[in-house]
């Protein structure tokens, strides 16, 4: 595979990338990294922005990784902190930011 090492976006937490191979988006968080289509990221962050917003008055200490986002498959779960999960929710805005301008710079894919 010969993808790009074009970076969208980065933070303390990880870093998305474009994928050239697969026309998706490469999001590395923690030691997870997922390969999401463009719909999937933008499902994703949506999904990621009410776990924010429910997760704000429930959280004692914002470090802690008592939040656990599921998967697919119902054995694995990603434990992350309230301020992981805020990490995460920039990361994947901040592409789809980057995706927009993308598309008006160079066209939709």
């Amino acid at each position: 595979m010969s993808c790009l090492e074009k970076i969208y976006h980065q933070n303390e937490l990880g870093c998305t990338r474009r994928c050239t191979c697969h026309n998706a988006i490469h999001l590395n968080f923690g030691n997870v990294s997922l390969l999401l289509s463009k719909s999937q990221l933008s499902d994703f962050s949506q999904y990621i922005s009410e776990a924010v917003t429910s997760c704000r008055l429930d959280t004692n200490d914002p470090d802690t990784r008592d939040i656990y986002l599921p998967t697919r498959d119902l054995c694995i779960l990603f434990a992350v902190s309230y301020n992981e999960l805020k990490y995460l929710l920039d990361l994947s805005e901040q592409t789809l930011l980057m995706l927009q301008v993308d598309d008006v710079l160079y066209g939709s894919e």
